[in-house]
């Protein structure tokens, strides 16, 4: 009886922190959606013609949290540097990612919908900070989709999401994968968080399904990063 009563305090704290966070529509998308299902918590949200836009900035979006939710190291930076790794981090949007890893001197692009300078963005602080972004880091910003990433094949050593996949329906998951295995090289990694188990069981049947050999790449670690170690 005890265990079963630690097991219900278990679930209820689990329900209450999923309800607590952040589920927003990547601007990274290749077609404008709906703003629908949105649950809020410790962030501003600005809606602009049916999307939903969040700023990177601090909190759970500091460059310490997202090398951490990322699992990478200094180790691993250095070993990128030292090697001549190219990285690309898929909708980017104002994260600090791509910024500090070239001041480590990493090859990196950060890959958006919005990062055309033809591309209207709104008004007001937000509309600002990422026209300052833009500017600041145009160098290293591409404009494209997720799902029709404007790379040739194997073109990256690392592969980037951060908090994308979380926002995508099952198809566009799959969309989204079979870009990443095309432009990642031979040997190359690709990490996304977060992911969750039933994405990953969803994922795994969509490439057995379909015969696609790399499946036995995929793993999904305890701290619900999806990992992807191209052969």
């Amino acid at each position: 009886m005890k265990n079963l009563f630690f097991l219900f305090l278990l679930a209820s704290s689990f329900k209450t922190h999923a309800n607590q966070c952040v589920e927003v529509l990547s601007f990274s998308i290749s077609e404008k959606k709906p703003l629908t299902n949105l649950r809020v918590h410790d962030e501003r949200v600005f809606v602009d013609a049916g999307f939903a836009i969040t700023g990177a900035g601090k909190g759970d979006h500091s460059i310490d949290q997202v090398l951490t939710n990322l699992q990478i190291t200094d180790r691993d930076l250095m070993i990128w540097r030292n090697l001549g790794k190219k990285v690309l981090s898929v909708a980017e949007g104002e994260s600090p990612f791509v910024p500090y890893l070239v001041k480590q001197g990493i090859s990196t692009k950060g890959l958006d919908l919005w990062y055309s300078s033809d591309t209207a963005l709104p008004q007001g602080v937000l509309g600002d900070r990422m026209r300052d972004y833009r500017e600041e880091n145009q160098n290293y910003l591409v404009e494209g989709s997720a799902f029709n990433m404007p790379f040739p094949d194997e073109s990256f050593d690392f592969v980037i999401t951060h908090f994308l996949m979380n926002n995508l329906e099952e198809v566009e998951i799959q969309h989204v994968i079979n870009e990443v295995i095309r432009v990642t090289t031979r040997g190359g990694v690709s990490i996304h968080f977060p992911f969750s188990w039933g994405q990953f069981q969803s994922l795994m049947a969509y490439l057995a399904h379909n015969h696609i050999d790399e499946a036995k790449n995929f793993r999904l670690t305890p701290e619900w990063a999806l990992i992807y170690e191209k052969e």
